[in-house]
């Protein structure tokens, strides 16, 4: 949809949601559900997936182009990206646009966050960049281009005000709190996918990018073969994320399910590429090990920037090792199962000090209704431009 394709009726909001990945796509969707319940005529243009597109939001790109991260990988896409940022640009001079709500995904929402300040065109930032972990300084900058940051971890709230960030900042709580969790039927889920209720079942999370899958595909399958060489009775299965084409899988020896929340529900363990999903087997309680690689060149450049101890979302949270996590050239199938081993054994130490520490993580997430409390960000954003004019 080109930008003089964007219509919209006098009278009601006309917001712009940016997502570039699977999991902004689901946060945006909700942002954008909880916007219609405020203003049921209000107009919604974005970028993003399936999930956006369900709520009512004019998609501008599909999330699937979007799906690249790293500092090689990125460049690779830079023709793409400018093309991008030019449609952009063209929605946000023709007028079409009150505020715009980027969802994390920084290397392409700041360059479209400046364009709105330069415009004089609200913006409620949601999920923000992670200044705090690549370039502190960064955070006065993006404060000096955003009306309201609606932030998702307590700590970050906490950041802004203690570098004199001059920008109001709301924690609005982790939106996967927001995530119905289905009651777990064990014996429904084993008999439907092909297994043994009696017996473990290890869940592989490589990512939700082609070039993660391509990172760790052979790792975690290599890695899953170690663990039942060592204890046959373990049953293996691989989540896949709706953005990942079913063909990435073809061939496998193990079931591909979609459910992912369901997996995490009935695995005994899991191994998980660093992300949202380690947050998200936080909240199931299972245990699990992350692991991230990545391009040698990307590594070397994040090596050089990033200003944190830990990588894994809990780890962050505690400030402390709650699960273990393995990068690059450490991470091998022998020593990944060394580690997750011990998490099969219901009984043992390291299993049950871990689930504890999860329980705590959970603690730390705030209250559901992210959602709700960013569409009231938004109209108070709004409501505080008229009062300026």
């Amino acid at each position: 949809m080109s930008g003089s394709e964007f219509k919209m009726g006098e009278g009601y909001p006309r917001i712009l949601i940016l997502a570039g990945e699977t999991s902004g796509d689901q946060y945006g969707a909700r942002v954008a559900e909880s916007l219609k319940k405020l203003w049921p005529k209000c107009c919604l243009v974005g970028i993003g997936g399936d999930a956006m597109k369900s709520k009512g939001v004019h998609l501008l790109e599909d999330l699937e182009k979007l799906a690249v991260m790293g500092f090689y990988e990125i460049m690779v896409h830079v023709p793409f990206f400018y093309r991008l940022k030019r449609r952009v640009r063209k929605l946000l001079d023709n007028g079409s646009i009150d505020l715009v709500i980027p969802i994390d995904y920084p290397g392409f929402n700041l360059s479209v966050v400046r364009m709105a300040k330069k415009l004089d065109i609200r913006v409620l930032y949601y999920i923000t960049p992670k200044v705090w972990a690549w370039r502190p300084s960064r955070a006065k900058q993006l404060a000096k281009n955003c009306d309201h940051l609606a932030v998702i971890f307590p700590f970050e709230a906490d950041f802004f005000q203690k570098v004199g960030a001059k920008v109001e900042v709301t924690f609005v709580g982790h939106p996967l709190l927001d995530e119905v969790i289905p009651e777990p039927d064990r014996y429904r889920f084993c008999q439907f996918w092909g297994f043994d209720p009696a017996k473990p079942i290890l869940a592989l999370f490589p990512g939700s990018r082609l070039q993660e899958l391509i990172q760790h595909r052979e790792l975690f399958l290599a890695t899953g073969r170690c663990l039942q060489n060592e204890n046959p009775d373990i049953q293996i299965a691989w989540a896949k994320a709706g953005s990942v084409s079913d063909s990435v899988f073809r061939g496998s020896e193990f079931p591909v399910i979609s459910d992912t929340q369901s997996l995490l529900a009935h695995a005994r363990v899991a191994l998980v590429k660093s992300g949202t999903t380690t947050l998200e087997a936080t909240l199931q309680g299972t245990p699990f090990v992350t692991v991230y690689r990545t391009h040698p060149l990307t590594y070397l450049l994040a090596r050089l920037l990033v200003n944190v101890d830990y990588i894994a979302l809990p780890n962050l949270l505690m400030e402390k090792e709650v699960v273990p996590e393995v990068l690059q050239g450490s991470a091998r199938p022998g020593h990944l199962a060394n580690l997750l081993g011990p998490l099969f054994d219901m009984e043992s130490d390291v299993r049950i000090r871990m689930i504890k520490n999860l329980n705590l993580v959970r603690g730390r997430l705030g209250n559901p209704g992210a959602s709700e409390r960013v569409a009231s960000l938004a109209k108070f954003v709004l409501e505080k431009k008229d009062d300026n004019l």
